[in-house]
């Protein structure tokens, strides 16, 4: 789903935060050590370091039981500039964990394996069965699928704000419920509940999409089991990043009248036209984005091909009556 920045500024059911109000994950947990070290080969590919971003892909998935597929597919494309058997072996263990078919093309280098190794790729995707809960599994992808469906379907926008309010309301608030229950039986329902199904680290969908729905008060009940959930491996700090940027900011365009009133992002996940919305000092976004295992908002927006903004706050003018 593409979120524009007019859907943010009118976005009435937020979480309030002010941009002191960040989340720290624990830096002792096994996942955010794995985080730095994706981090630091990222950037090491970036800078075309091919070896050495191998060598830190290799201790990053030998920290942790189950890496994410999604940075298998960066060491394989990493590892296709100079040793394609050792980018086969990342691409499989990819595949094992729920790299589907119609994304293998998408992969940087996958278009330069053989054919038959091309071949060996989608029968392993065809073959693989992700070990998941397929009865919670259902559960959530009804969720989701009202609340994209039936709270968001195309024909609500020729409606009213406040009738779209109300119908959104109707599907947001049981699913809020509904899933805060889930949390308090299974934990967040994350990857090894659900599997990870994902098209990649910082596209919002399933679960993710639908947390973006929810208010303030149910945010605040549903943040320990997030946090939990990004310490152990179970969901992307990016979605939850994610989260507060895009409640903050829309939080703040409906408070009460002002004369100026001036927005930052606190971690610099959100972008319109290729270019990242303000967040205010670059220390600073970069000081909340380390507390919770991102890369420096400079990598960040390198990796996506988005240009940095050239200010430091959206700034909006009312006149108070």
């Amino acid at each position: 789903m593409k979120i524009s920045i007019i859907i943010v500024i009118i976005f009435q059911s937020c979480l309030t935060l002010t941009a002191q109000e960040t989340i720290e994950i624990d830096t002792n947990s096994v996942f955010f050590n794995y985080y730095n070290l994706v981090n630091q080969a990222d950037k090491s590919q970036l800078n075309k370091d091919f070896v050495l971003a191998d060598s830190l892909y290799k201790l990053a998935f030998s920290s942790v039981d189950r890496p994410f597929k999604h940075d298998y597919s960066s060491a394989f494309s990493n590892s296709m500039r100079y040793n394609e058997e050792q980018a086969l072996v990342y691409l499989k263990q990819g595949i094992n964990l729920g790299i589907k078919q119609k994304y293998l093309k998408q992969i940087n280098g996958f278009d330069y394996l053989s054919s038959s190794d091309k071949k060996a790729c989608f029968r392993g995707c065809r073959s693989v069965k992700i070990n998941r809960n397929d009865s919670l599994y259902a559960v959530v992808s009804r969720m989701v699928d009202d609340d994209q469906r039936k709270a968001r379907a195309f024909w609500t926008n020729w409606l009213s704000w406040e009738k779209q309010v109300k119908i959104m309301d109707k599907i947001d608030r049981p699913n809020a419920l509904q899933l805060l229950a889930i949390c308090e039986k299974y934990d967040w329902p994350g990857f090894s509940i659900l599997g990870e199904n994902t098209t990649d680290k910082y596209t919002v969908e399933d679960i993710s999409l639908l947390i973006l729905h929810f208010n303030k008060e149910e945010l605040i009940k549903l943040q320990p089991y997030m946090v939990n959930a990004v310490e152990n491996g179970e969901m992307y700090p990016y979605h939850l990043a994610r989260v507060i940027d895009y409640l903050y900011m829309g939080q703040t365009t409906d408070s009460a009248d002002y004369e100026i009133l001036e927005i930052k992002q606190v971690y610099g996940t959100m972008h319109s036209n290729n270019e990242i919305i303000p967040y205010g000092d670059i220390s600073t976004v970069n000081a909340n984005r380390k507390l919770i295992g991102l890369e420096p908002i400079e990598e960040y927006a390198k990796k996506r091909g988005l240009t940095l903004p050239n200010r430091k706050s959206v700034v909006y003018r009312k006149k108070i009556y």
